[in-house]
C-alpha cells in the first residue's frame, strides 16, 4: 500500500520499493509508466532458477517437481518450464482459477511429484489454505519447498528466502550507486541478491529425508548459481 501511495503521489522524487512481489511492481509500472530512472524495486520473490536449484541440491535424485499456479502466477509457467528444462527437472503443473479447485488440483499434482514448490499467490498459497496444503502434501509423502522462513516453520521442508536485513543491505548498495551516479538513475528492479536457506528438520525426520545443514545448503546453492552462465 505504501508503494502504491508513493506511485500515485504527484512528487517526482525517485522511488525505491522493497519487499514487494514482482507481480505488484509490474502492475504499478504498467499503470504509471514511470521513467526508468524514477522507480525501482527489490522484489520479495526469489528467482525461479534459485528455487529450482534448491530442489536439486536439497533433494538429490528427485526429478519431478509439482507446482500449482493461481491467478497471480499463471504467467510464470513458461519461465518455470524453461528453468526446469535447463536444470533437467520434470515439471508437473496445474493452474487454478478458484479456491475450490485447489485441493483436487493439488492431489493430482502430488500423485505425480516428488515434491511441491509453493509460489506466493493469493489464490493458490495463502495463510488460510497453508495448513491444508501442508497436510495433503504430507499424506502423499511429498515435501513442500516454501517461499519464506515462516512457511518452513509452519511445515514446509525447506525454502530459499531473503530476510529484511539482506534486502536492506542490497537497498543500501543500490542507493549508494544511485548517489554516486552522474546520470542520477536508479538501477532496474531486481530480485534479492542475498539469500539464505531454511530447513525444518522435524519435517525431514517425519518424511525419512536426510537433510544437510542450512549453512551447507546455502553455500552449495551459491556455488551452483555462480557457475550458471
Amino acid at each position: 500500500q505504501a508503494t502504491q501511495m508513493l506511485a500515485d503521489a504527484p512528487s517526482t522524487a525517485p522511488i525505491l520499493a522493497t519487499l514487494v512481489p514482482k507481480q505488484s511492481i509490474d502492475k504499478l509500472l504498467s499503470q504509471h509508466k514511470h521513467e526508468a530512472h524514477g522507480f525501482s524495486a527489490i522484489y520479495i520473490d526469489q528467482p525461479v532458477a534459485r528455487q529450482l536449484a534448491l530442489f536439486k541440491i536439497g533433494l538429490p535424485g528427485r526429478k519431478k517437481l509439482g507446482v500449482i499456479l493461481g491467478t497471480e502466477t499463471q504467467d510464470r509457467f513458461k519461465l518455470l518450464q524453461a528453468g526446469a528444462h535447463e536444470q533437467k527437472i520434470q515439471l508437473v503443473a496445474e493452474t487454478i482459477n478458484a479456491e475450490d479447485e485447489l485441493i483436487p488440483a493439488l492431489q493430482r499434482v502430488l500423485a505425480e511429484s516428488d515434491a511441491l514448490l509453493a509460489l506466493p499467490d493469493p489464490l493458490a498459497f495463502n495463510k488460510n489454505n497453508a495448513y491444508s496444503i501442508l497436510l495433503t502434501s504430507y499424506r502423499y509423502q511429498a515435501p513442500v519447498i516454501g517461499y519464506s522462513q515462516a512457511y518452513v516453520k509452519a511445515g514446509a521442508l525447506m525454502a530459499v528466502y531473503s530476510n529484511p536485513a539482506q534486502i536492506g543491505q542490497q537497498a543500501g548498495e543500490m542507493l549508494l550507486r544511485f548517489l554516486a551516479s552522474k546520470a542520477g538513475g536508479l538501477p532496474a528492479p531486481q530480485y534479492p541478491k542475498y539469500f539464505s536457506v531454511s530447513v525444518n528438520n522435524q519435517v525431514a525426520r517425519s518424511l525419512g529425508i536426510r537433510m544437510e545443514d542450512e549453512t551447507v545448503l546455502t553455500e552449495k546453492l551459491k556455488r551452483v548459481l555462480e557457475q550458471e552462465p
